[in-house]
């Protein structure tokens, strides 16, 4: 046991290593100590999975080791679906690490619509319910919803589900949250680029708390969200939040004035330097998947 153990600890490590996840992927017995992982709910060798996902280079050779010389065989990813639906929300040692190897698959050859169609969707409403689940199974979650928005048959399901609805409590509950903000508004972006997601998007409350993040903390990812939807409602007969985000953002880049003409002194007033960075300061989708992969390197060295 405690040689396995020293074993399945090394295996992580160099799991981490893009190289030696490659080299890993070409031992014969790979995929049959991955399932018997998948079996016992073994974390370690869960871990070493999801590092092994994590890697471009890797990532394909995955897919098809675990498919059996066959990368469209995804039978493996279905059973790792319903060990997700199955573990209760207090083995999040386990939940994280499942959530996870979904999260780091960011490649055309998952086939998202079929595994949403395995049960995929089913436990990510109640994992996102503030208060239930771990911040950091919540991360995985909402980067597991990006990928799914990303995929446009995935994404039909969505408004479906009761995911998006629970998105305005997230953005409310995890504002402090710098990492899990970054992945939320990643994610609302997602689901603004795509019609179907959208519309269902803005019946929520999600512009109102990205107008507060605006108030409060002058994020430029919020402001440029903020522009989308402006963009998006410019088409829309009876727009629903133009005019509240053009109130917003003209009172944003007039506080000093607007403090003058209310007899406040505006040097106390908050500076709004920060909300007049550029709309192209690397919130582009491709500058953002970027940002995401170095969190997601973070996060693997945090978690060695």
């Amino acid at each position: 046991k405690e040689q396995e153990s020293e074993a399945i600890a090394l295996l992580v490590n160099l799991a981490a290593d893009e190289a030696a996840a490659c080299l890993i992927l070409a031992e014969d017995s790979f995929m049959a100590v991955a399932l018997k992982a998948f079996k016992h709910k073994n974390v370690g060798m869960l871990k070493v999975v999801r590092h092994i996902a994590s890697h471009t280079a890797s990532r394909s050779i995955l897919l098809d080791v675990m498919g059996g010389g066959d990368s469209s065989s995804y039978a493996w990813l279905v059973q790792l679906v319903q060990m997700v639906k199955a573990t209760a929300a207090d083995r999040h040692d386990v939940l994280v690490e499942l959530l996870g190897i979904f999260a780091a698959l960011d490649c055309p050859e998952v086939p998202w619509f079929d595994l949403c169609e395995a049960g995929l969707l089913e436990p990510l409403p109640r994992l996102l319910m503030v208060g239930f689940a771990e911040d950091d199974v919540v991360l995985e979650a909402v980067m597991l919803l990006s990928l799914l928005a990303l995929d446009s048959a995935a994404a039909a399901l969505l408004p479906s589900s009761k995911v998006i609805g629970l998105l305005p409590d997230l953005l409310a509950a995890k504002s402090a949250d710098a990492d899990l903000l970054v992945q939320l508004l990643f994610l609302v972006q997602c689901l603004l680029m795509l019609e179907e997601t959208r519309d269902v998007l803005l019946e929520t409350d999600v512009p109102l708390h990205l107008m507060d993040l605006v108030r409060s903390s002058s994020q430029a990812e919020a402001i440029e969200l903020l522009d989308l939807i402006l963009a998006v409602e410019s088409h829309n007969d009876e727009p629903r939040w133009t005019r509240r985000i053009q109130e917003c953002k003209f009172k944003l880049h007039n506080q000093e004035w607007l403090a003058a003409c209310n007899g406040q002194d505006p040097e106390r007033s908050p500076s709004p330097d920060a909300s007049k960075r550029s709309m192209n300061s690397g919130w582009g989708t491709t500058e953002m998947q970027d940002s995401r992969r170095e969190e997601k390197k973070s996060r693997r060295k945090k978690g060695r």
